[in-house]
């Protein structure tokens, strides 16, 4: 699970990444990916999944997440669903 706190991404007390702004980086700095509109794109530009109503698709698969079981893995925070689907498809939970 990836709990957010103010803008940092946390796993069991360590700080493994944080959000700024629509850009995710990993806890050494790097860039990892982004999001925009309902879309969720790894470092390279790629579009690697996206939000699709209550459903989070990832590009190449065909077993889609729940929102709403999304919001369990990643708990904490005021943010967008696309955002935490980001910090999903881009870090795990």
């Amino acid at each position: 699970m990836v709990k957010i706190i103010g803008n940092d991404l946390m796993r069991e007390g360590q700080k493994i990444g944080w959000i700024s702004g629509n850009d995710i980086f990993d806890g050494s700095g790097h860039k990892i990916g982004w999001f925009s509109s309902n879309d969720v794109y790894n470092r390279d530009g790629n579009k690697i999944g996206y939000v699709d109503g209550s459903y989070i698709r990832q590009v190449g698969s065909s077993a889609p997440i729940l929102v709403q079981d999304n919001n369990k893995h990643v708990a904490g925070g005021a943010y967008s669903d696309i955002c935490r689907a980001a910090i999903r498809l881009l870090i795990g939970d």
